[in-house]
């Protein structure tokens, strides 16, 4: 009795320290840990020699024979799945007991258990760690979005060439996401068609058309809905949709699209063309918002765009319409300065044809000397005559009033007349005080 009593503490004792050592093996050396099993189970007073077997991935080589005499193999497994096999020789070279027996299966359960754990600590951990890398490339996929974003946004308002950065903006979302083909269309005024105004494509056959192209919008199906419900639409896979474009799509090997519509102001713009071709790929909805953003800037873009043209039309306007106000008032101040001299050569030429009159009828002139005088009279009158057409359309003058010597101009006047004897034969002139 007392045997057995020894026996059984003997067992608890190694259950006890083999648990504590399977304890430590979810981090530490496995070899380690079922290397102290073994010495463990060698020094109970049953055992003589013991050796682990174990499978891939868990393989440990405690591989010492079993010497000639009694002994027993027992599983190392924990739900059904068997990581190897616990060989115990007896020392009394007596068959095992089945007390003994259900204590090494015991045994091999509580290895086949910690197995177990470690499996699945390696396997979560190994999950978790994946996760974390995962996460820091989605971080850094992230923040190399935001970089793209804010470098767009930056060049949005330094420069004012829209095709460039429209160019910019197709070239960041091919590279950045590995698309092999990609447009933007405006929306033209009818409402009906779509300006092809940039695309990045990597192959000929993937074109959308022409640049500066008008392509009709009934022949984009998932763009024409985009713009009228003003919302992306992505179609992953085109082949499990019904349309009478299938065959065309087939030929040229589209696998999935993406629409975005270029809203401002509610108001639609244009259309962000994705495509994907000959090998399928998923967007995953952090992409979509990365496009969708992209989309949004294009369109700030392209307002921004014609707001500048707008103003600087605005601008060439009023510059024009400022010179042709300056232009007017000199030709205004030019128009008042010729009528003005125009008035001032009037007068003496009056007086000079008056004079040249006088002289053709009171002197005698002869041949030549009449014909001269003849001349003259006619070319002033021809000059008289140009100057008053002129001040026809001349704006009429201002009065200029100034202080003159009254009794001085009329003397001037009444020699003219006394002298034209012609007209004035018998008429005296009397004027008191002259």
């Amino acid at each position: 009795m007392a045997d057995f009593s020894n026996d059984r503490i003997e067992e608890q004792t190694a259950l006890i320290l083999i648990s504590r050592a399977l304890n430590t093996s979810l981090e530490g050396e496995i070899n380690a840990v079922l290397d102290e099993i073994i010495r463990i189970l060698s020094r109970t007073i049953h055992f003589k020699s013991t050796t682990i077997h174990l499978s891939e991935p868990f393989k440990a080589d405690f591989s010492q024979p079993l010497h000639s005499g009694k002994g027993t193999t027992i599983p190392i497994q924990f739900q059904n799945k068997v990581y190897g096999v616990l060989r115990v020789r007896s020392v009394t070279n007596a068959e095992f007991t089945e007390s003994q027996k259900r204590f090494l299966e015991t045994i091999g359960f509580q290895i086949g258990l910690a197995l177990s754990n470690r499996e699945n600590f390696n396997k979560t951990a190994q999950a978790v760690h994946q996760l974390h890398i995962a996460r820091e490339i989605e971080m850094q996929q992230k923040v190399e979005n935001l970089k793209s974003i804010l470098e767009i946004s930056s060049k949005f308002l330094l420069s004012s060439d829209l095709q460039k950065i429209l160019n910019e903006l197709l070239e960041i979302i091919t590279d950045r996401l590995k698309i092999n083909g990609c447009a933007i269309c405006l929306l033209a005024e009818d409402q009906r068609h779509l300006k092809l105004v940039a695309q990045k494509i990597a192959d000929p056959t993937y074109s959308f058309g022409k640049i500066g192209e008008y392509l009709p919008l009934k022949d984009f199906v998932f763009a024409n809905q985009a713009v009228q419900t003003q919302h992306f639409v992505y179609i992953e896979d085109v082949s499990n949709k019904q349309s009478v474009f299938a065959d065309l799509w087939e030929t040229i090997g589209l696998k999935s699209t993406l629409d975005i519509p270029m809203i401002s102001s509610e108001k639609v713009l244009g259309v962000l063309h994705v495509n994907q071709y000959g090998t399928a790929r998923k967007l995953q909805s952090d992409e979509i918002e990365f496009i969708q953003t992209l989309g949004n800037q294009a369109a700030i873009a392209i307002v921004n765009t014609e707001l500048l043209k707008k103003e600087r039309n605005a601008f060439k306007e009023l510059k024009k319409a400022q010179e042709q106000l300056v232009r007017v008032e000199k030709l205004s101040a030019i128009g008042e300065l010729s009528a003005a001299i125009a008035h001032e050569i009037r007068n003496p030429l009056g007086a000079i044809l008056n004079s040249v009159s006088v002289l053709e009828r009171d002197v005698s002139f002869t041949g030549i000397h009449r014909e001269l005088i003849k001349i003259v009279i006619e070319e002033t009158e021809r000059i008289k005559q140009i100057i008053d057409d002129f001040l026809i359309f001349a704006r009429p003058r201002k009065p200029l009033y100034e202080k003159v010597n009254l009794i001085k101009e009329i003397r001037s006047e009444i020699e003219v007349l006394k002298n034209n004897r012609g007209l004035f034969k018998n008429v005296k002139f009397e004027l008191a005080g002259i």
